[in-house]
């Protein structure tokens, strides 16, 4: 009896079943804490669409307002893909020096972060209208030892350009969210204070989620959203580090057709529409015109 109500467990938590019931027990699962949500009223209008040109590996998403474009990674072969709001390729850029590029944020202008998971690096690189390869094979700007679990390191990035802050997301054993500070300074590596912490969140680790693939701090409301590829869900947090919101990534939730497969990149514009990058290759997005309740 002991033996199949723990291989019972094991299942609903490596499967990703026990993560919804757990969900339903914390505040925000329950929908008593969606006032100032800011994914809670999004429906899909864009649902899975294959990106022509792309056909795999898919990985990380930001937003760029100053082109009013997304970019995502691919970690094999590395590349830059640039893309239009709707999910239409605009170009692609190899990266030389990359191993296992898995996460990028924009920071400002035509400066983007980009980690590489394998040597557990972040690189800080210039894209430009007319930039057609980019080198990352010099020093990295930070680089973190996680020890020999090298495809468990860093699985997505983001920076707080209001607070000078770089947030990481490690996806399992442990799964942990980092707080990098000093990161980028006006003052020489040699006179930089540089800072790394944890950032622990209230329910993270009672949800069971099976894992972490990308978060992203949304400047304007200050909303931290973190996003699970195993447990099909996107988690928003406060300023305060609670709960607010869970939206599941799974069929009949903000009109999804069926469950994002393998969700790797989460990013929002300027218009607070919702963009999810799906390995290999697709392409979600949420806006608020066909706003309807979540089933």
């Amino acid at each position: 009896m002991v033996a199949g109500a723990v291989a019972v467990l094991i299942w609903a938590w490596l499967s990703g079943a026990l993560s919804p019931a757990l969900m339903m027990s914390s505040p925000a699962g329950r929908g008593h804490v969606v006032a100032d949500s800011i994914v809670a009223g999004l429906v899909v209008d864009i649902d899975g669409l294959a990106i022509e040109g792309l056909n795999k590996n898919l990985s990380g998403l930001t937003y760029a307002s100053d082109t009013n474009t997304l970019f995502t990674v691919i970690n094999n072969p590395p590349a830059v893909a640039e893309l239009s709001t709707d999910g239409t390729l605009l170009r692609l850029i190899p990266i030389k020096g990359a191993k296992d590029t898995e996460g990028i944020s924009h920071v400002h202008g035509n400066r983007f972060l980009i980690a590489d998971e394998r040597d557990q690096s972040i690189h800080l690189v210039q894209i430009d209208p007319d930039t057609e390869v980019l080198e990352v094979d010099r020093s990295p700007i930070l680089q973190l030892n996680f020890g020999y679990l090298r495809n468990l390191g860093f699985e997505g990035v983001s920076w707080d350009s209001r607070n000078n802050r770089l947030y990481l997301v490690q996806a399992r054993l442990p799964i942990r969210i980092l707080l990098v500070d000093g990161l980028l300074s006006d003052h020489s590596e040699r006179e930089r204070s540089l800072s790394v912490s944890s950032h622990n969140l209230p329910w993270l680790h009672r949800l069971a989620l099976l894992d972490l693939s990308s978060l992203m701090r949304h400047e304007p409301s200050g909303k931290l959203l973190l996003l699970s590829d195993a447990s099909k869900m996107l988690l928003e947090y406060d300023e305060e580090g609670q709960l607010v919101y869970v939206l599941r990534l799974r069929p009949g939730a903000h009109g999804l057709q069926t469950a994002i497969p393998q969700a790797e990149g989460v990013t929002m514009d300027n218009e607070g529409r919702l963009f999810i990058v799906s390995e290999p290759n697709l392409f979600y997005r949420f806006s608020t015109e066909l706003a309807a309740p979540d089933n």
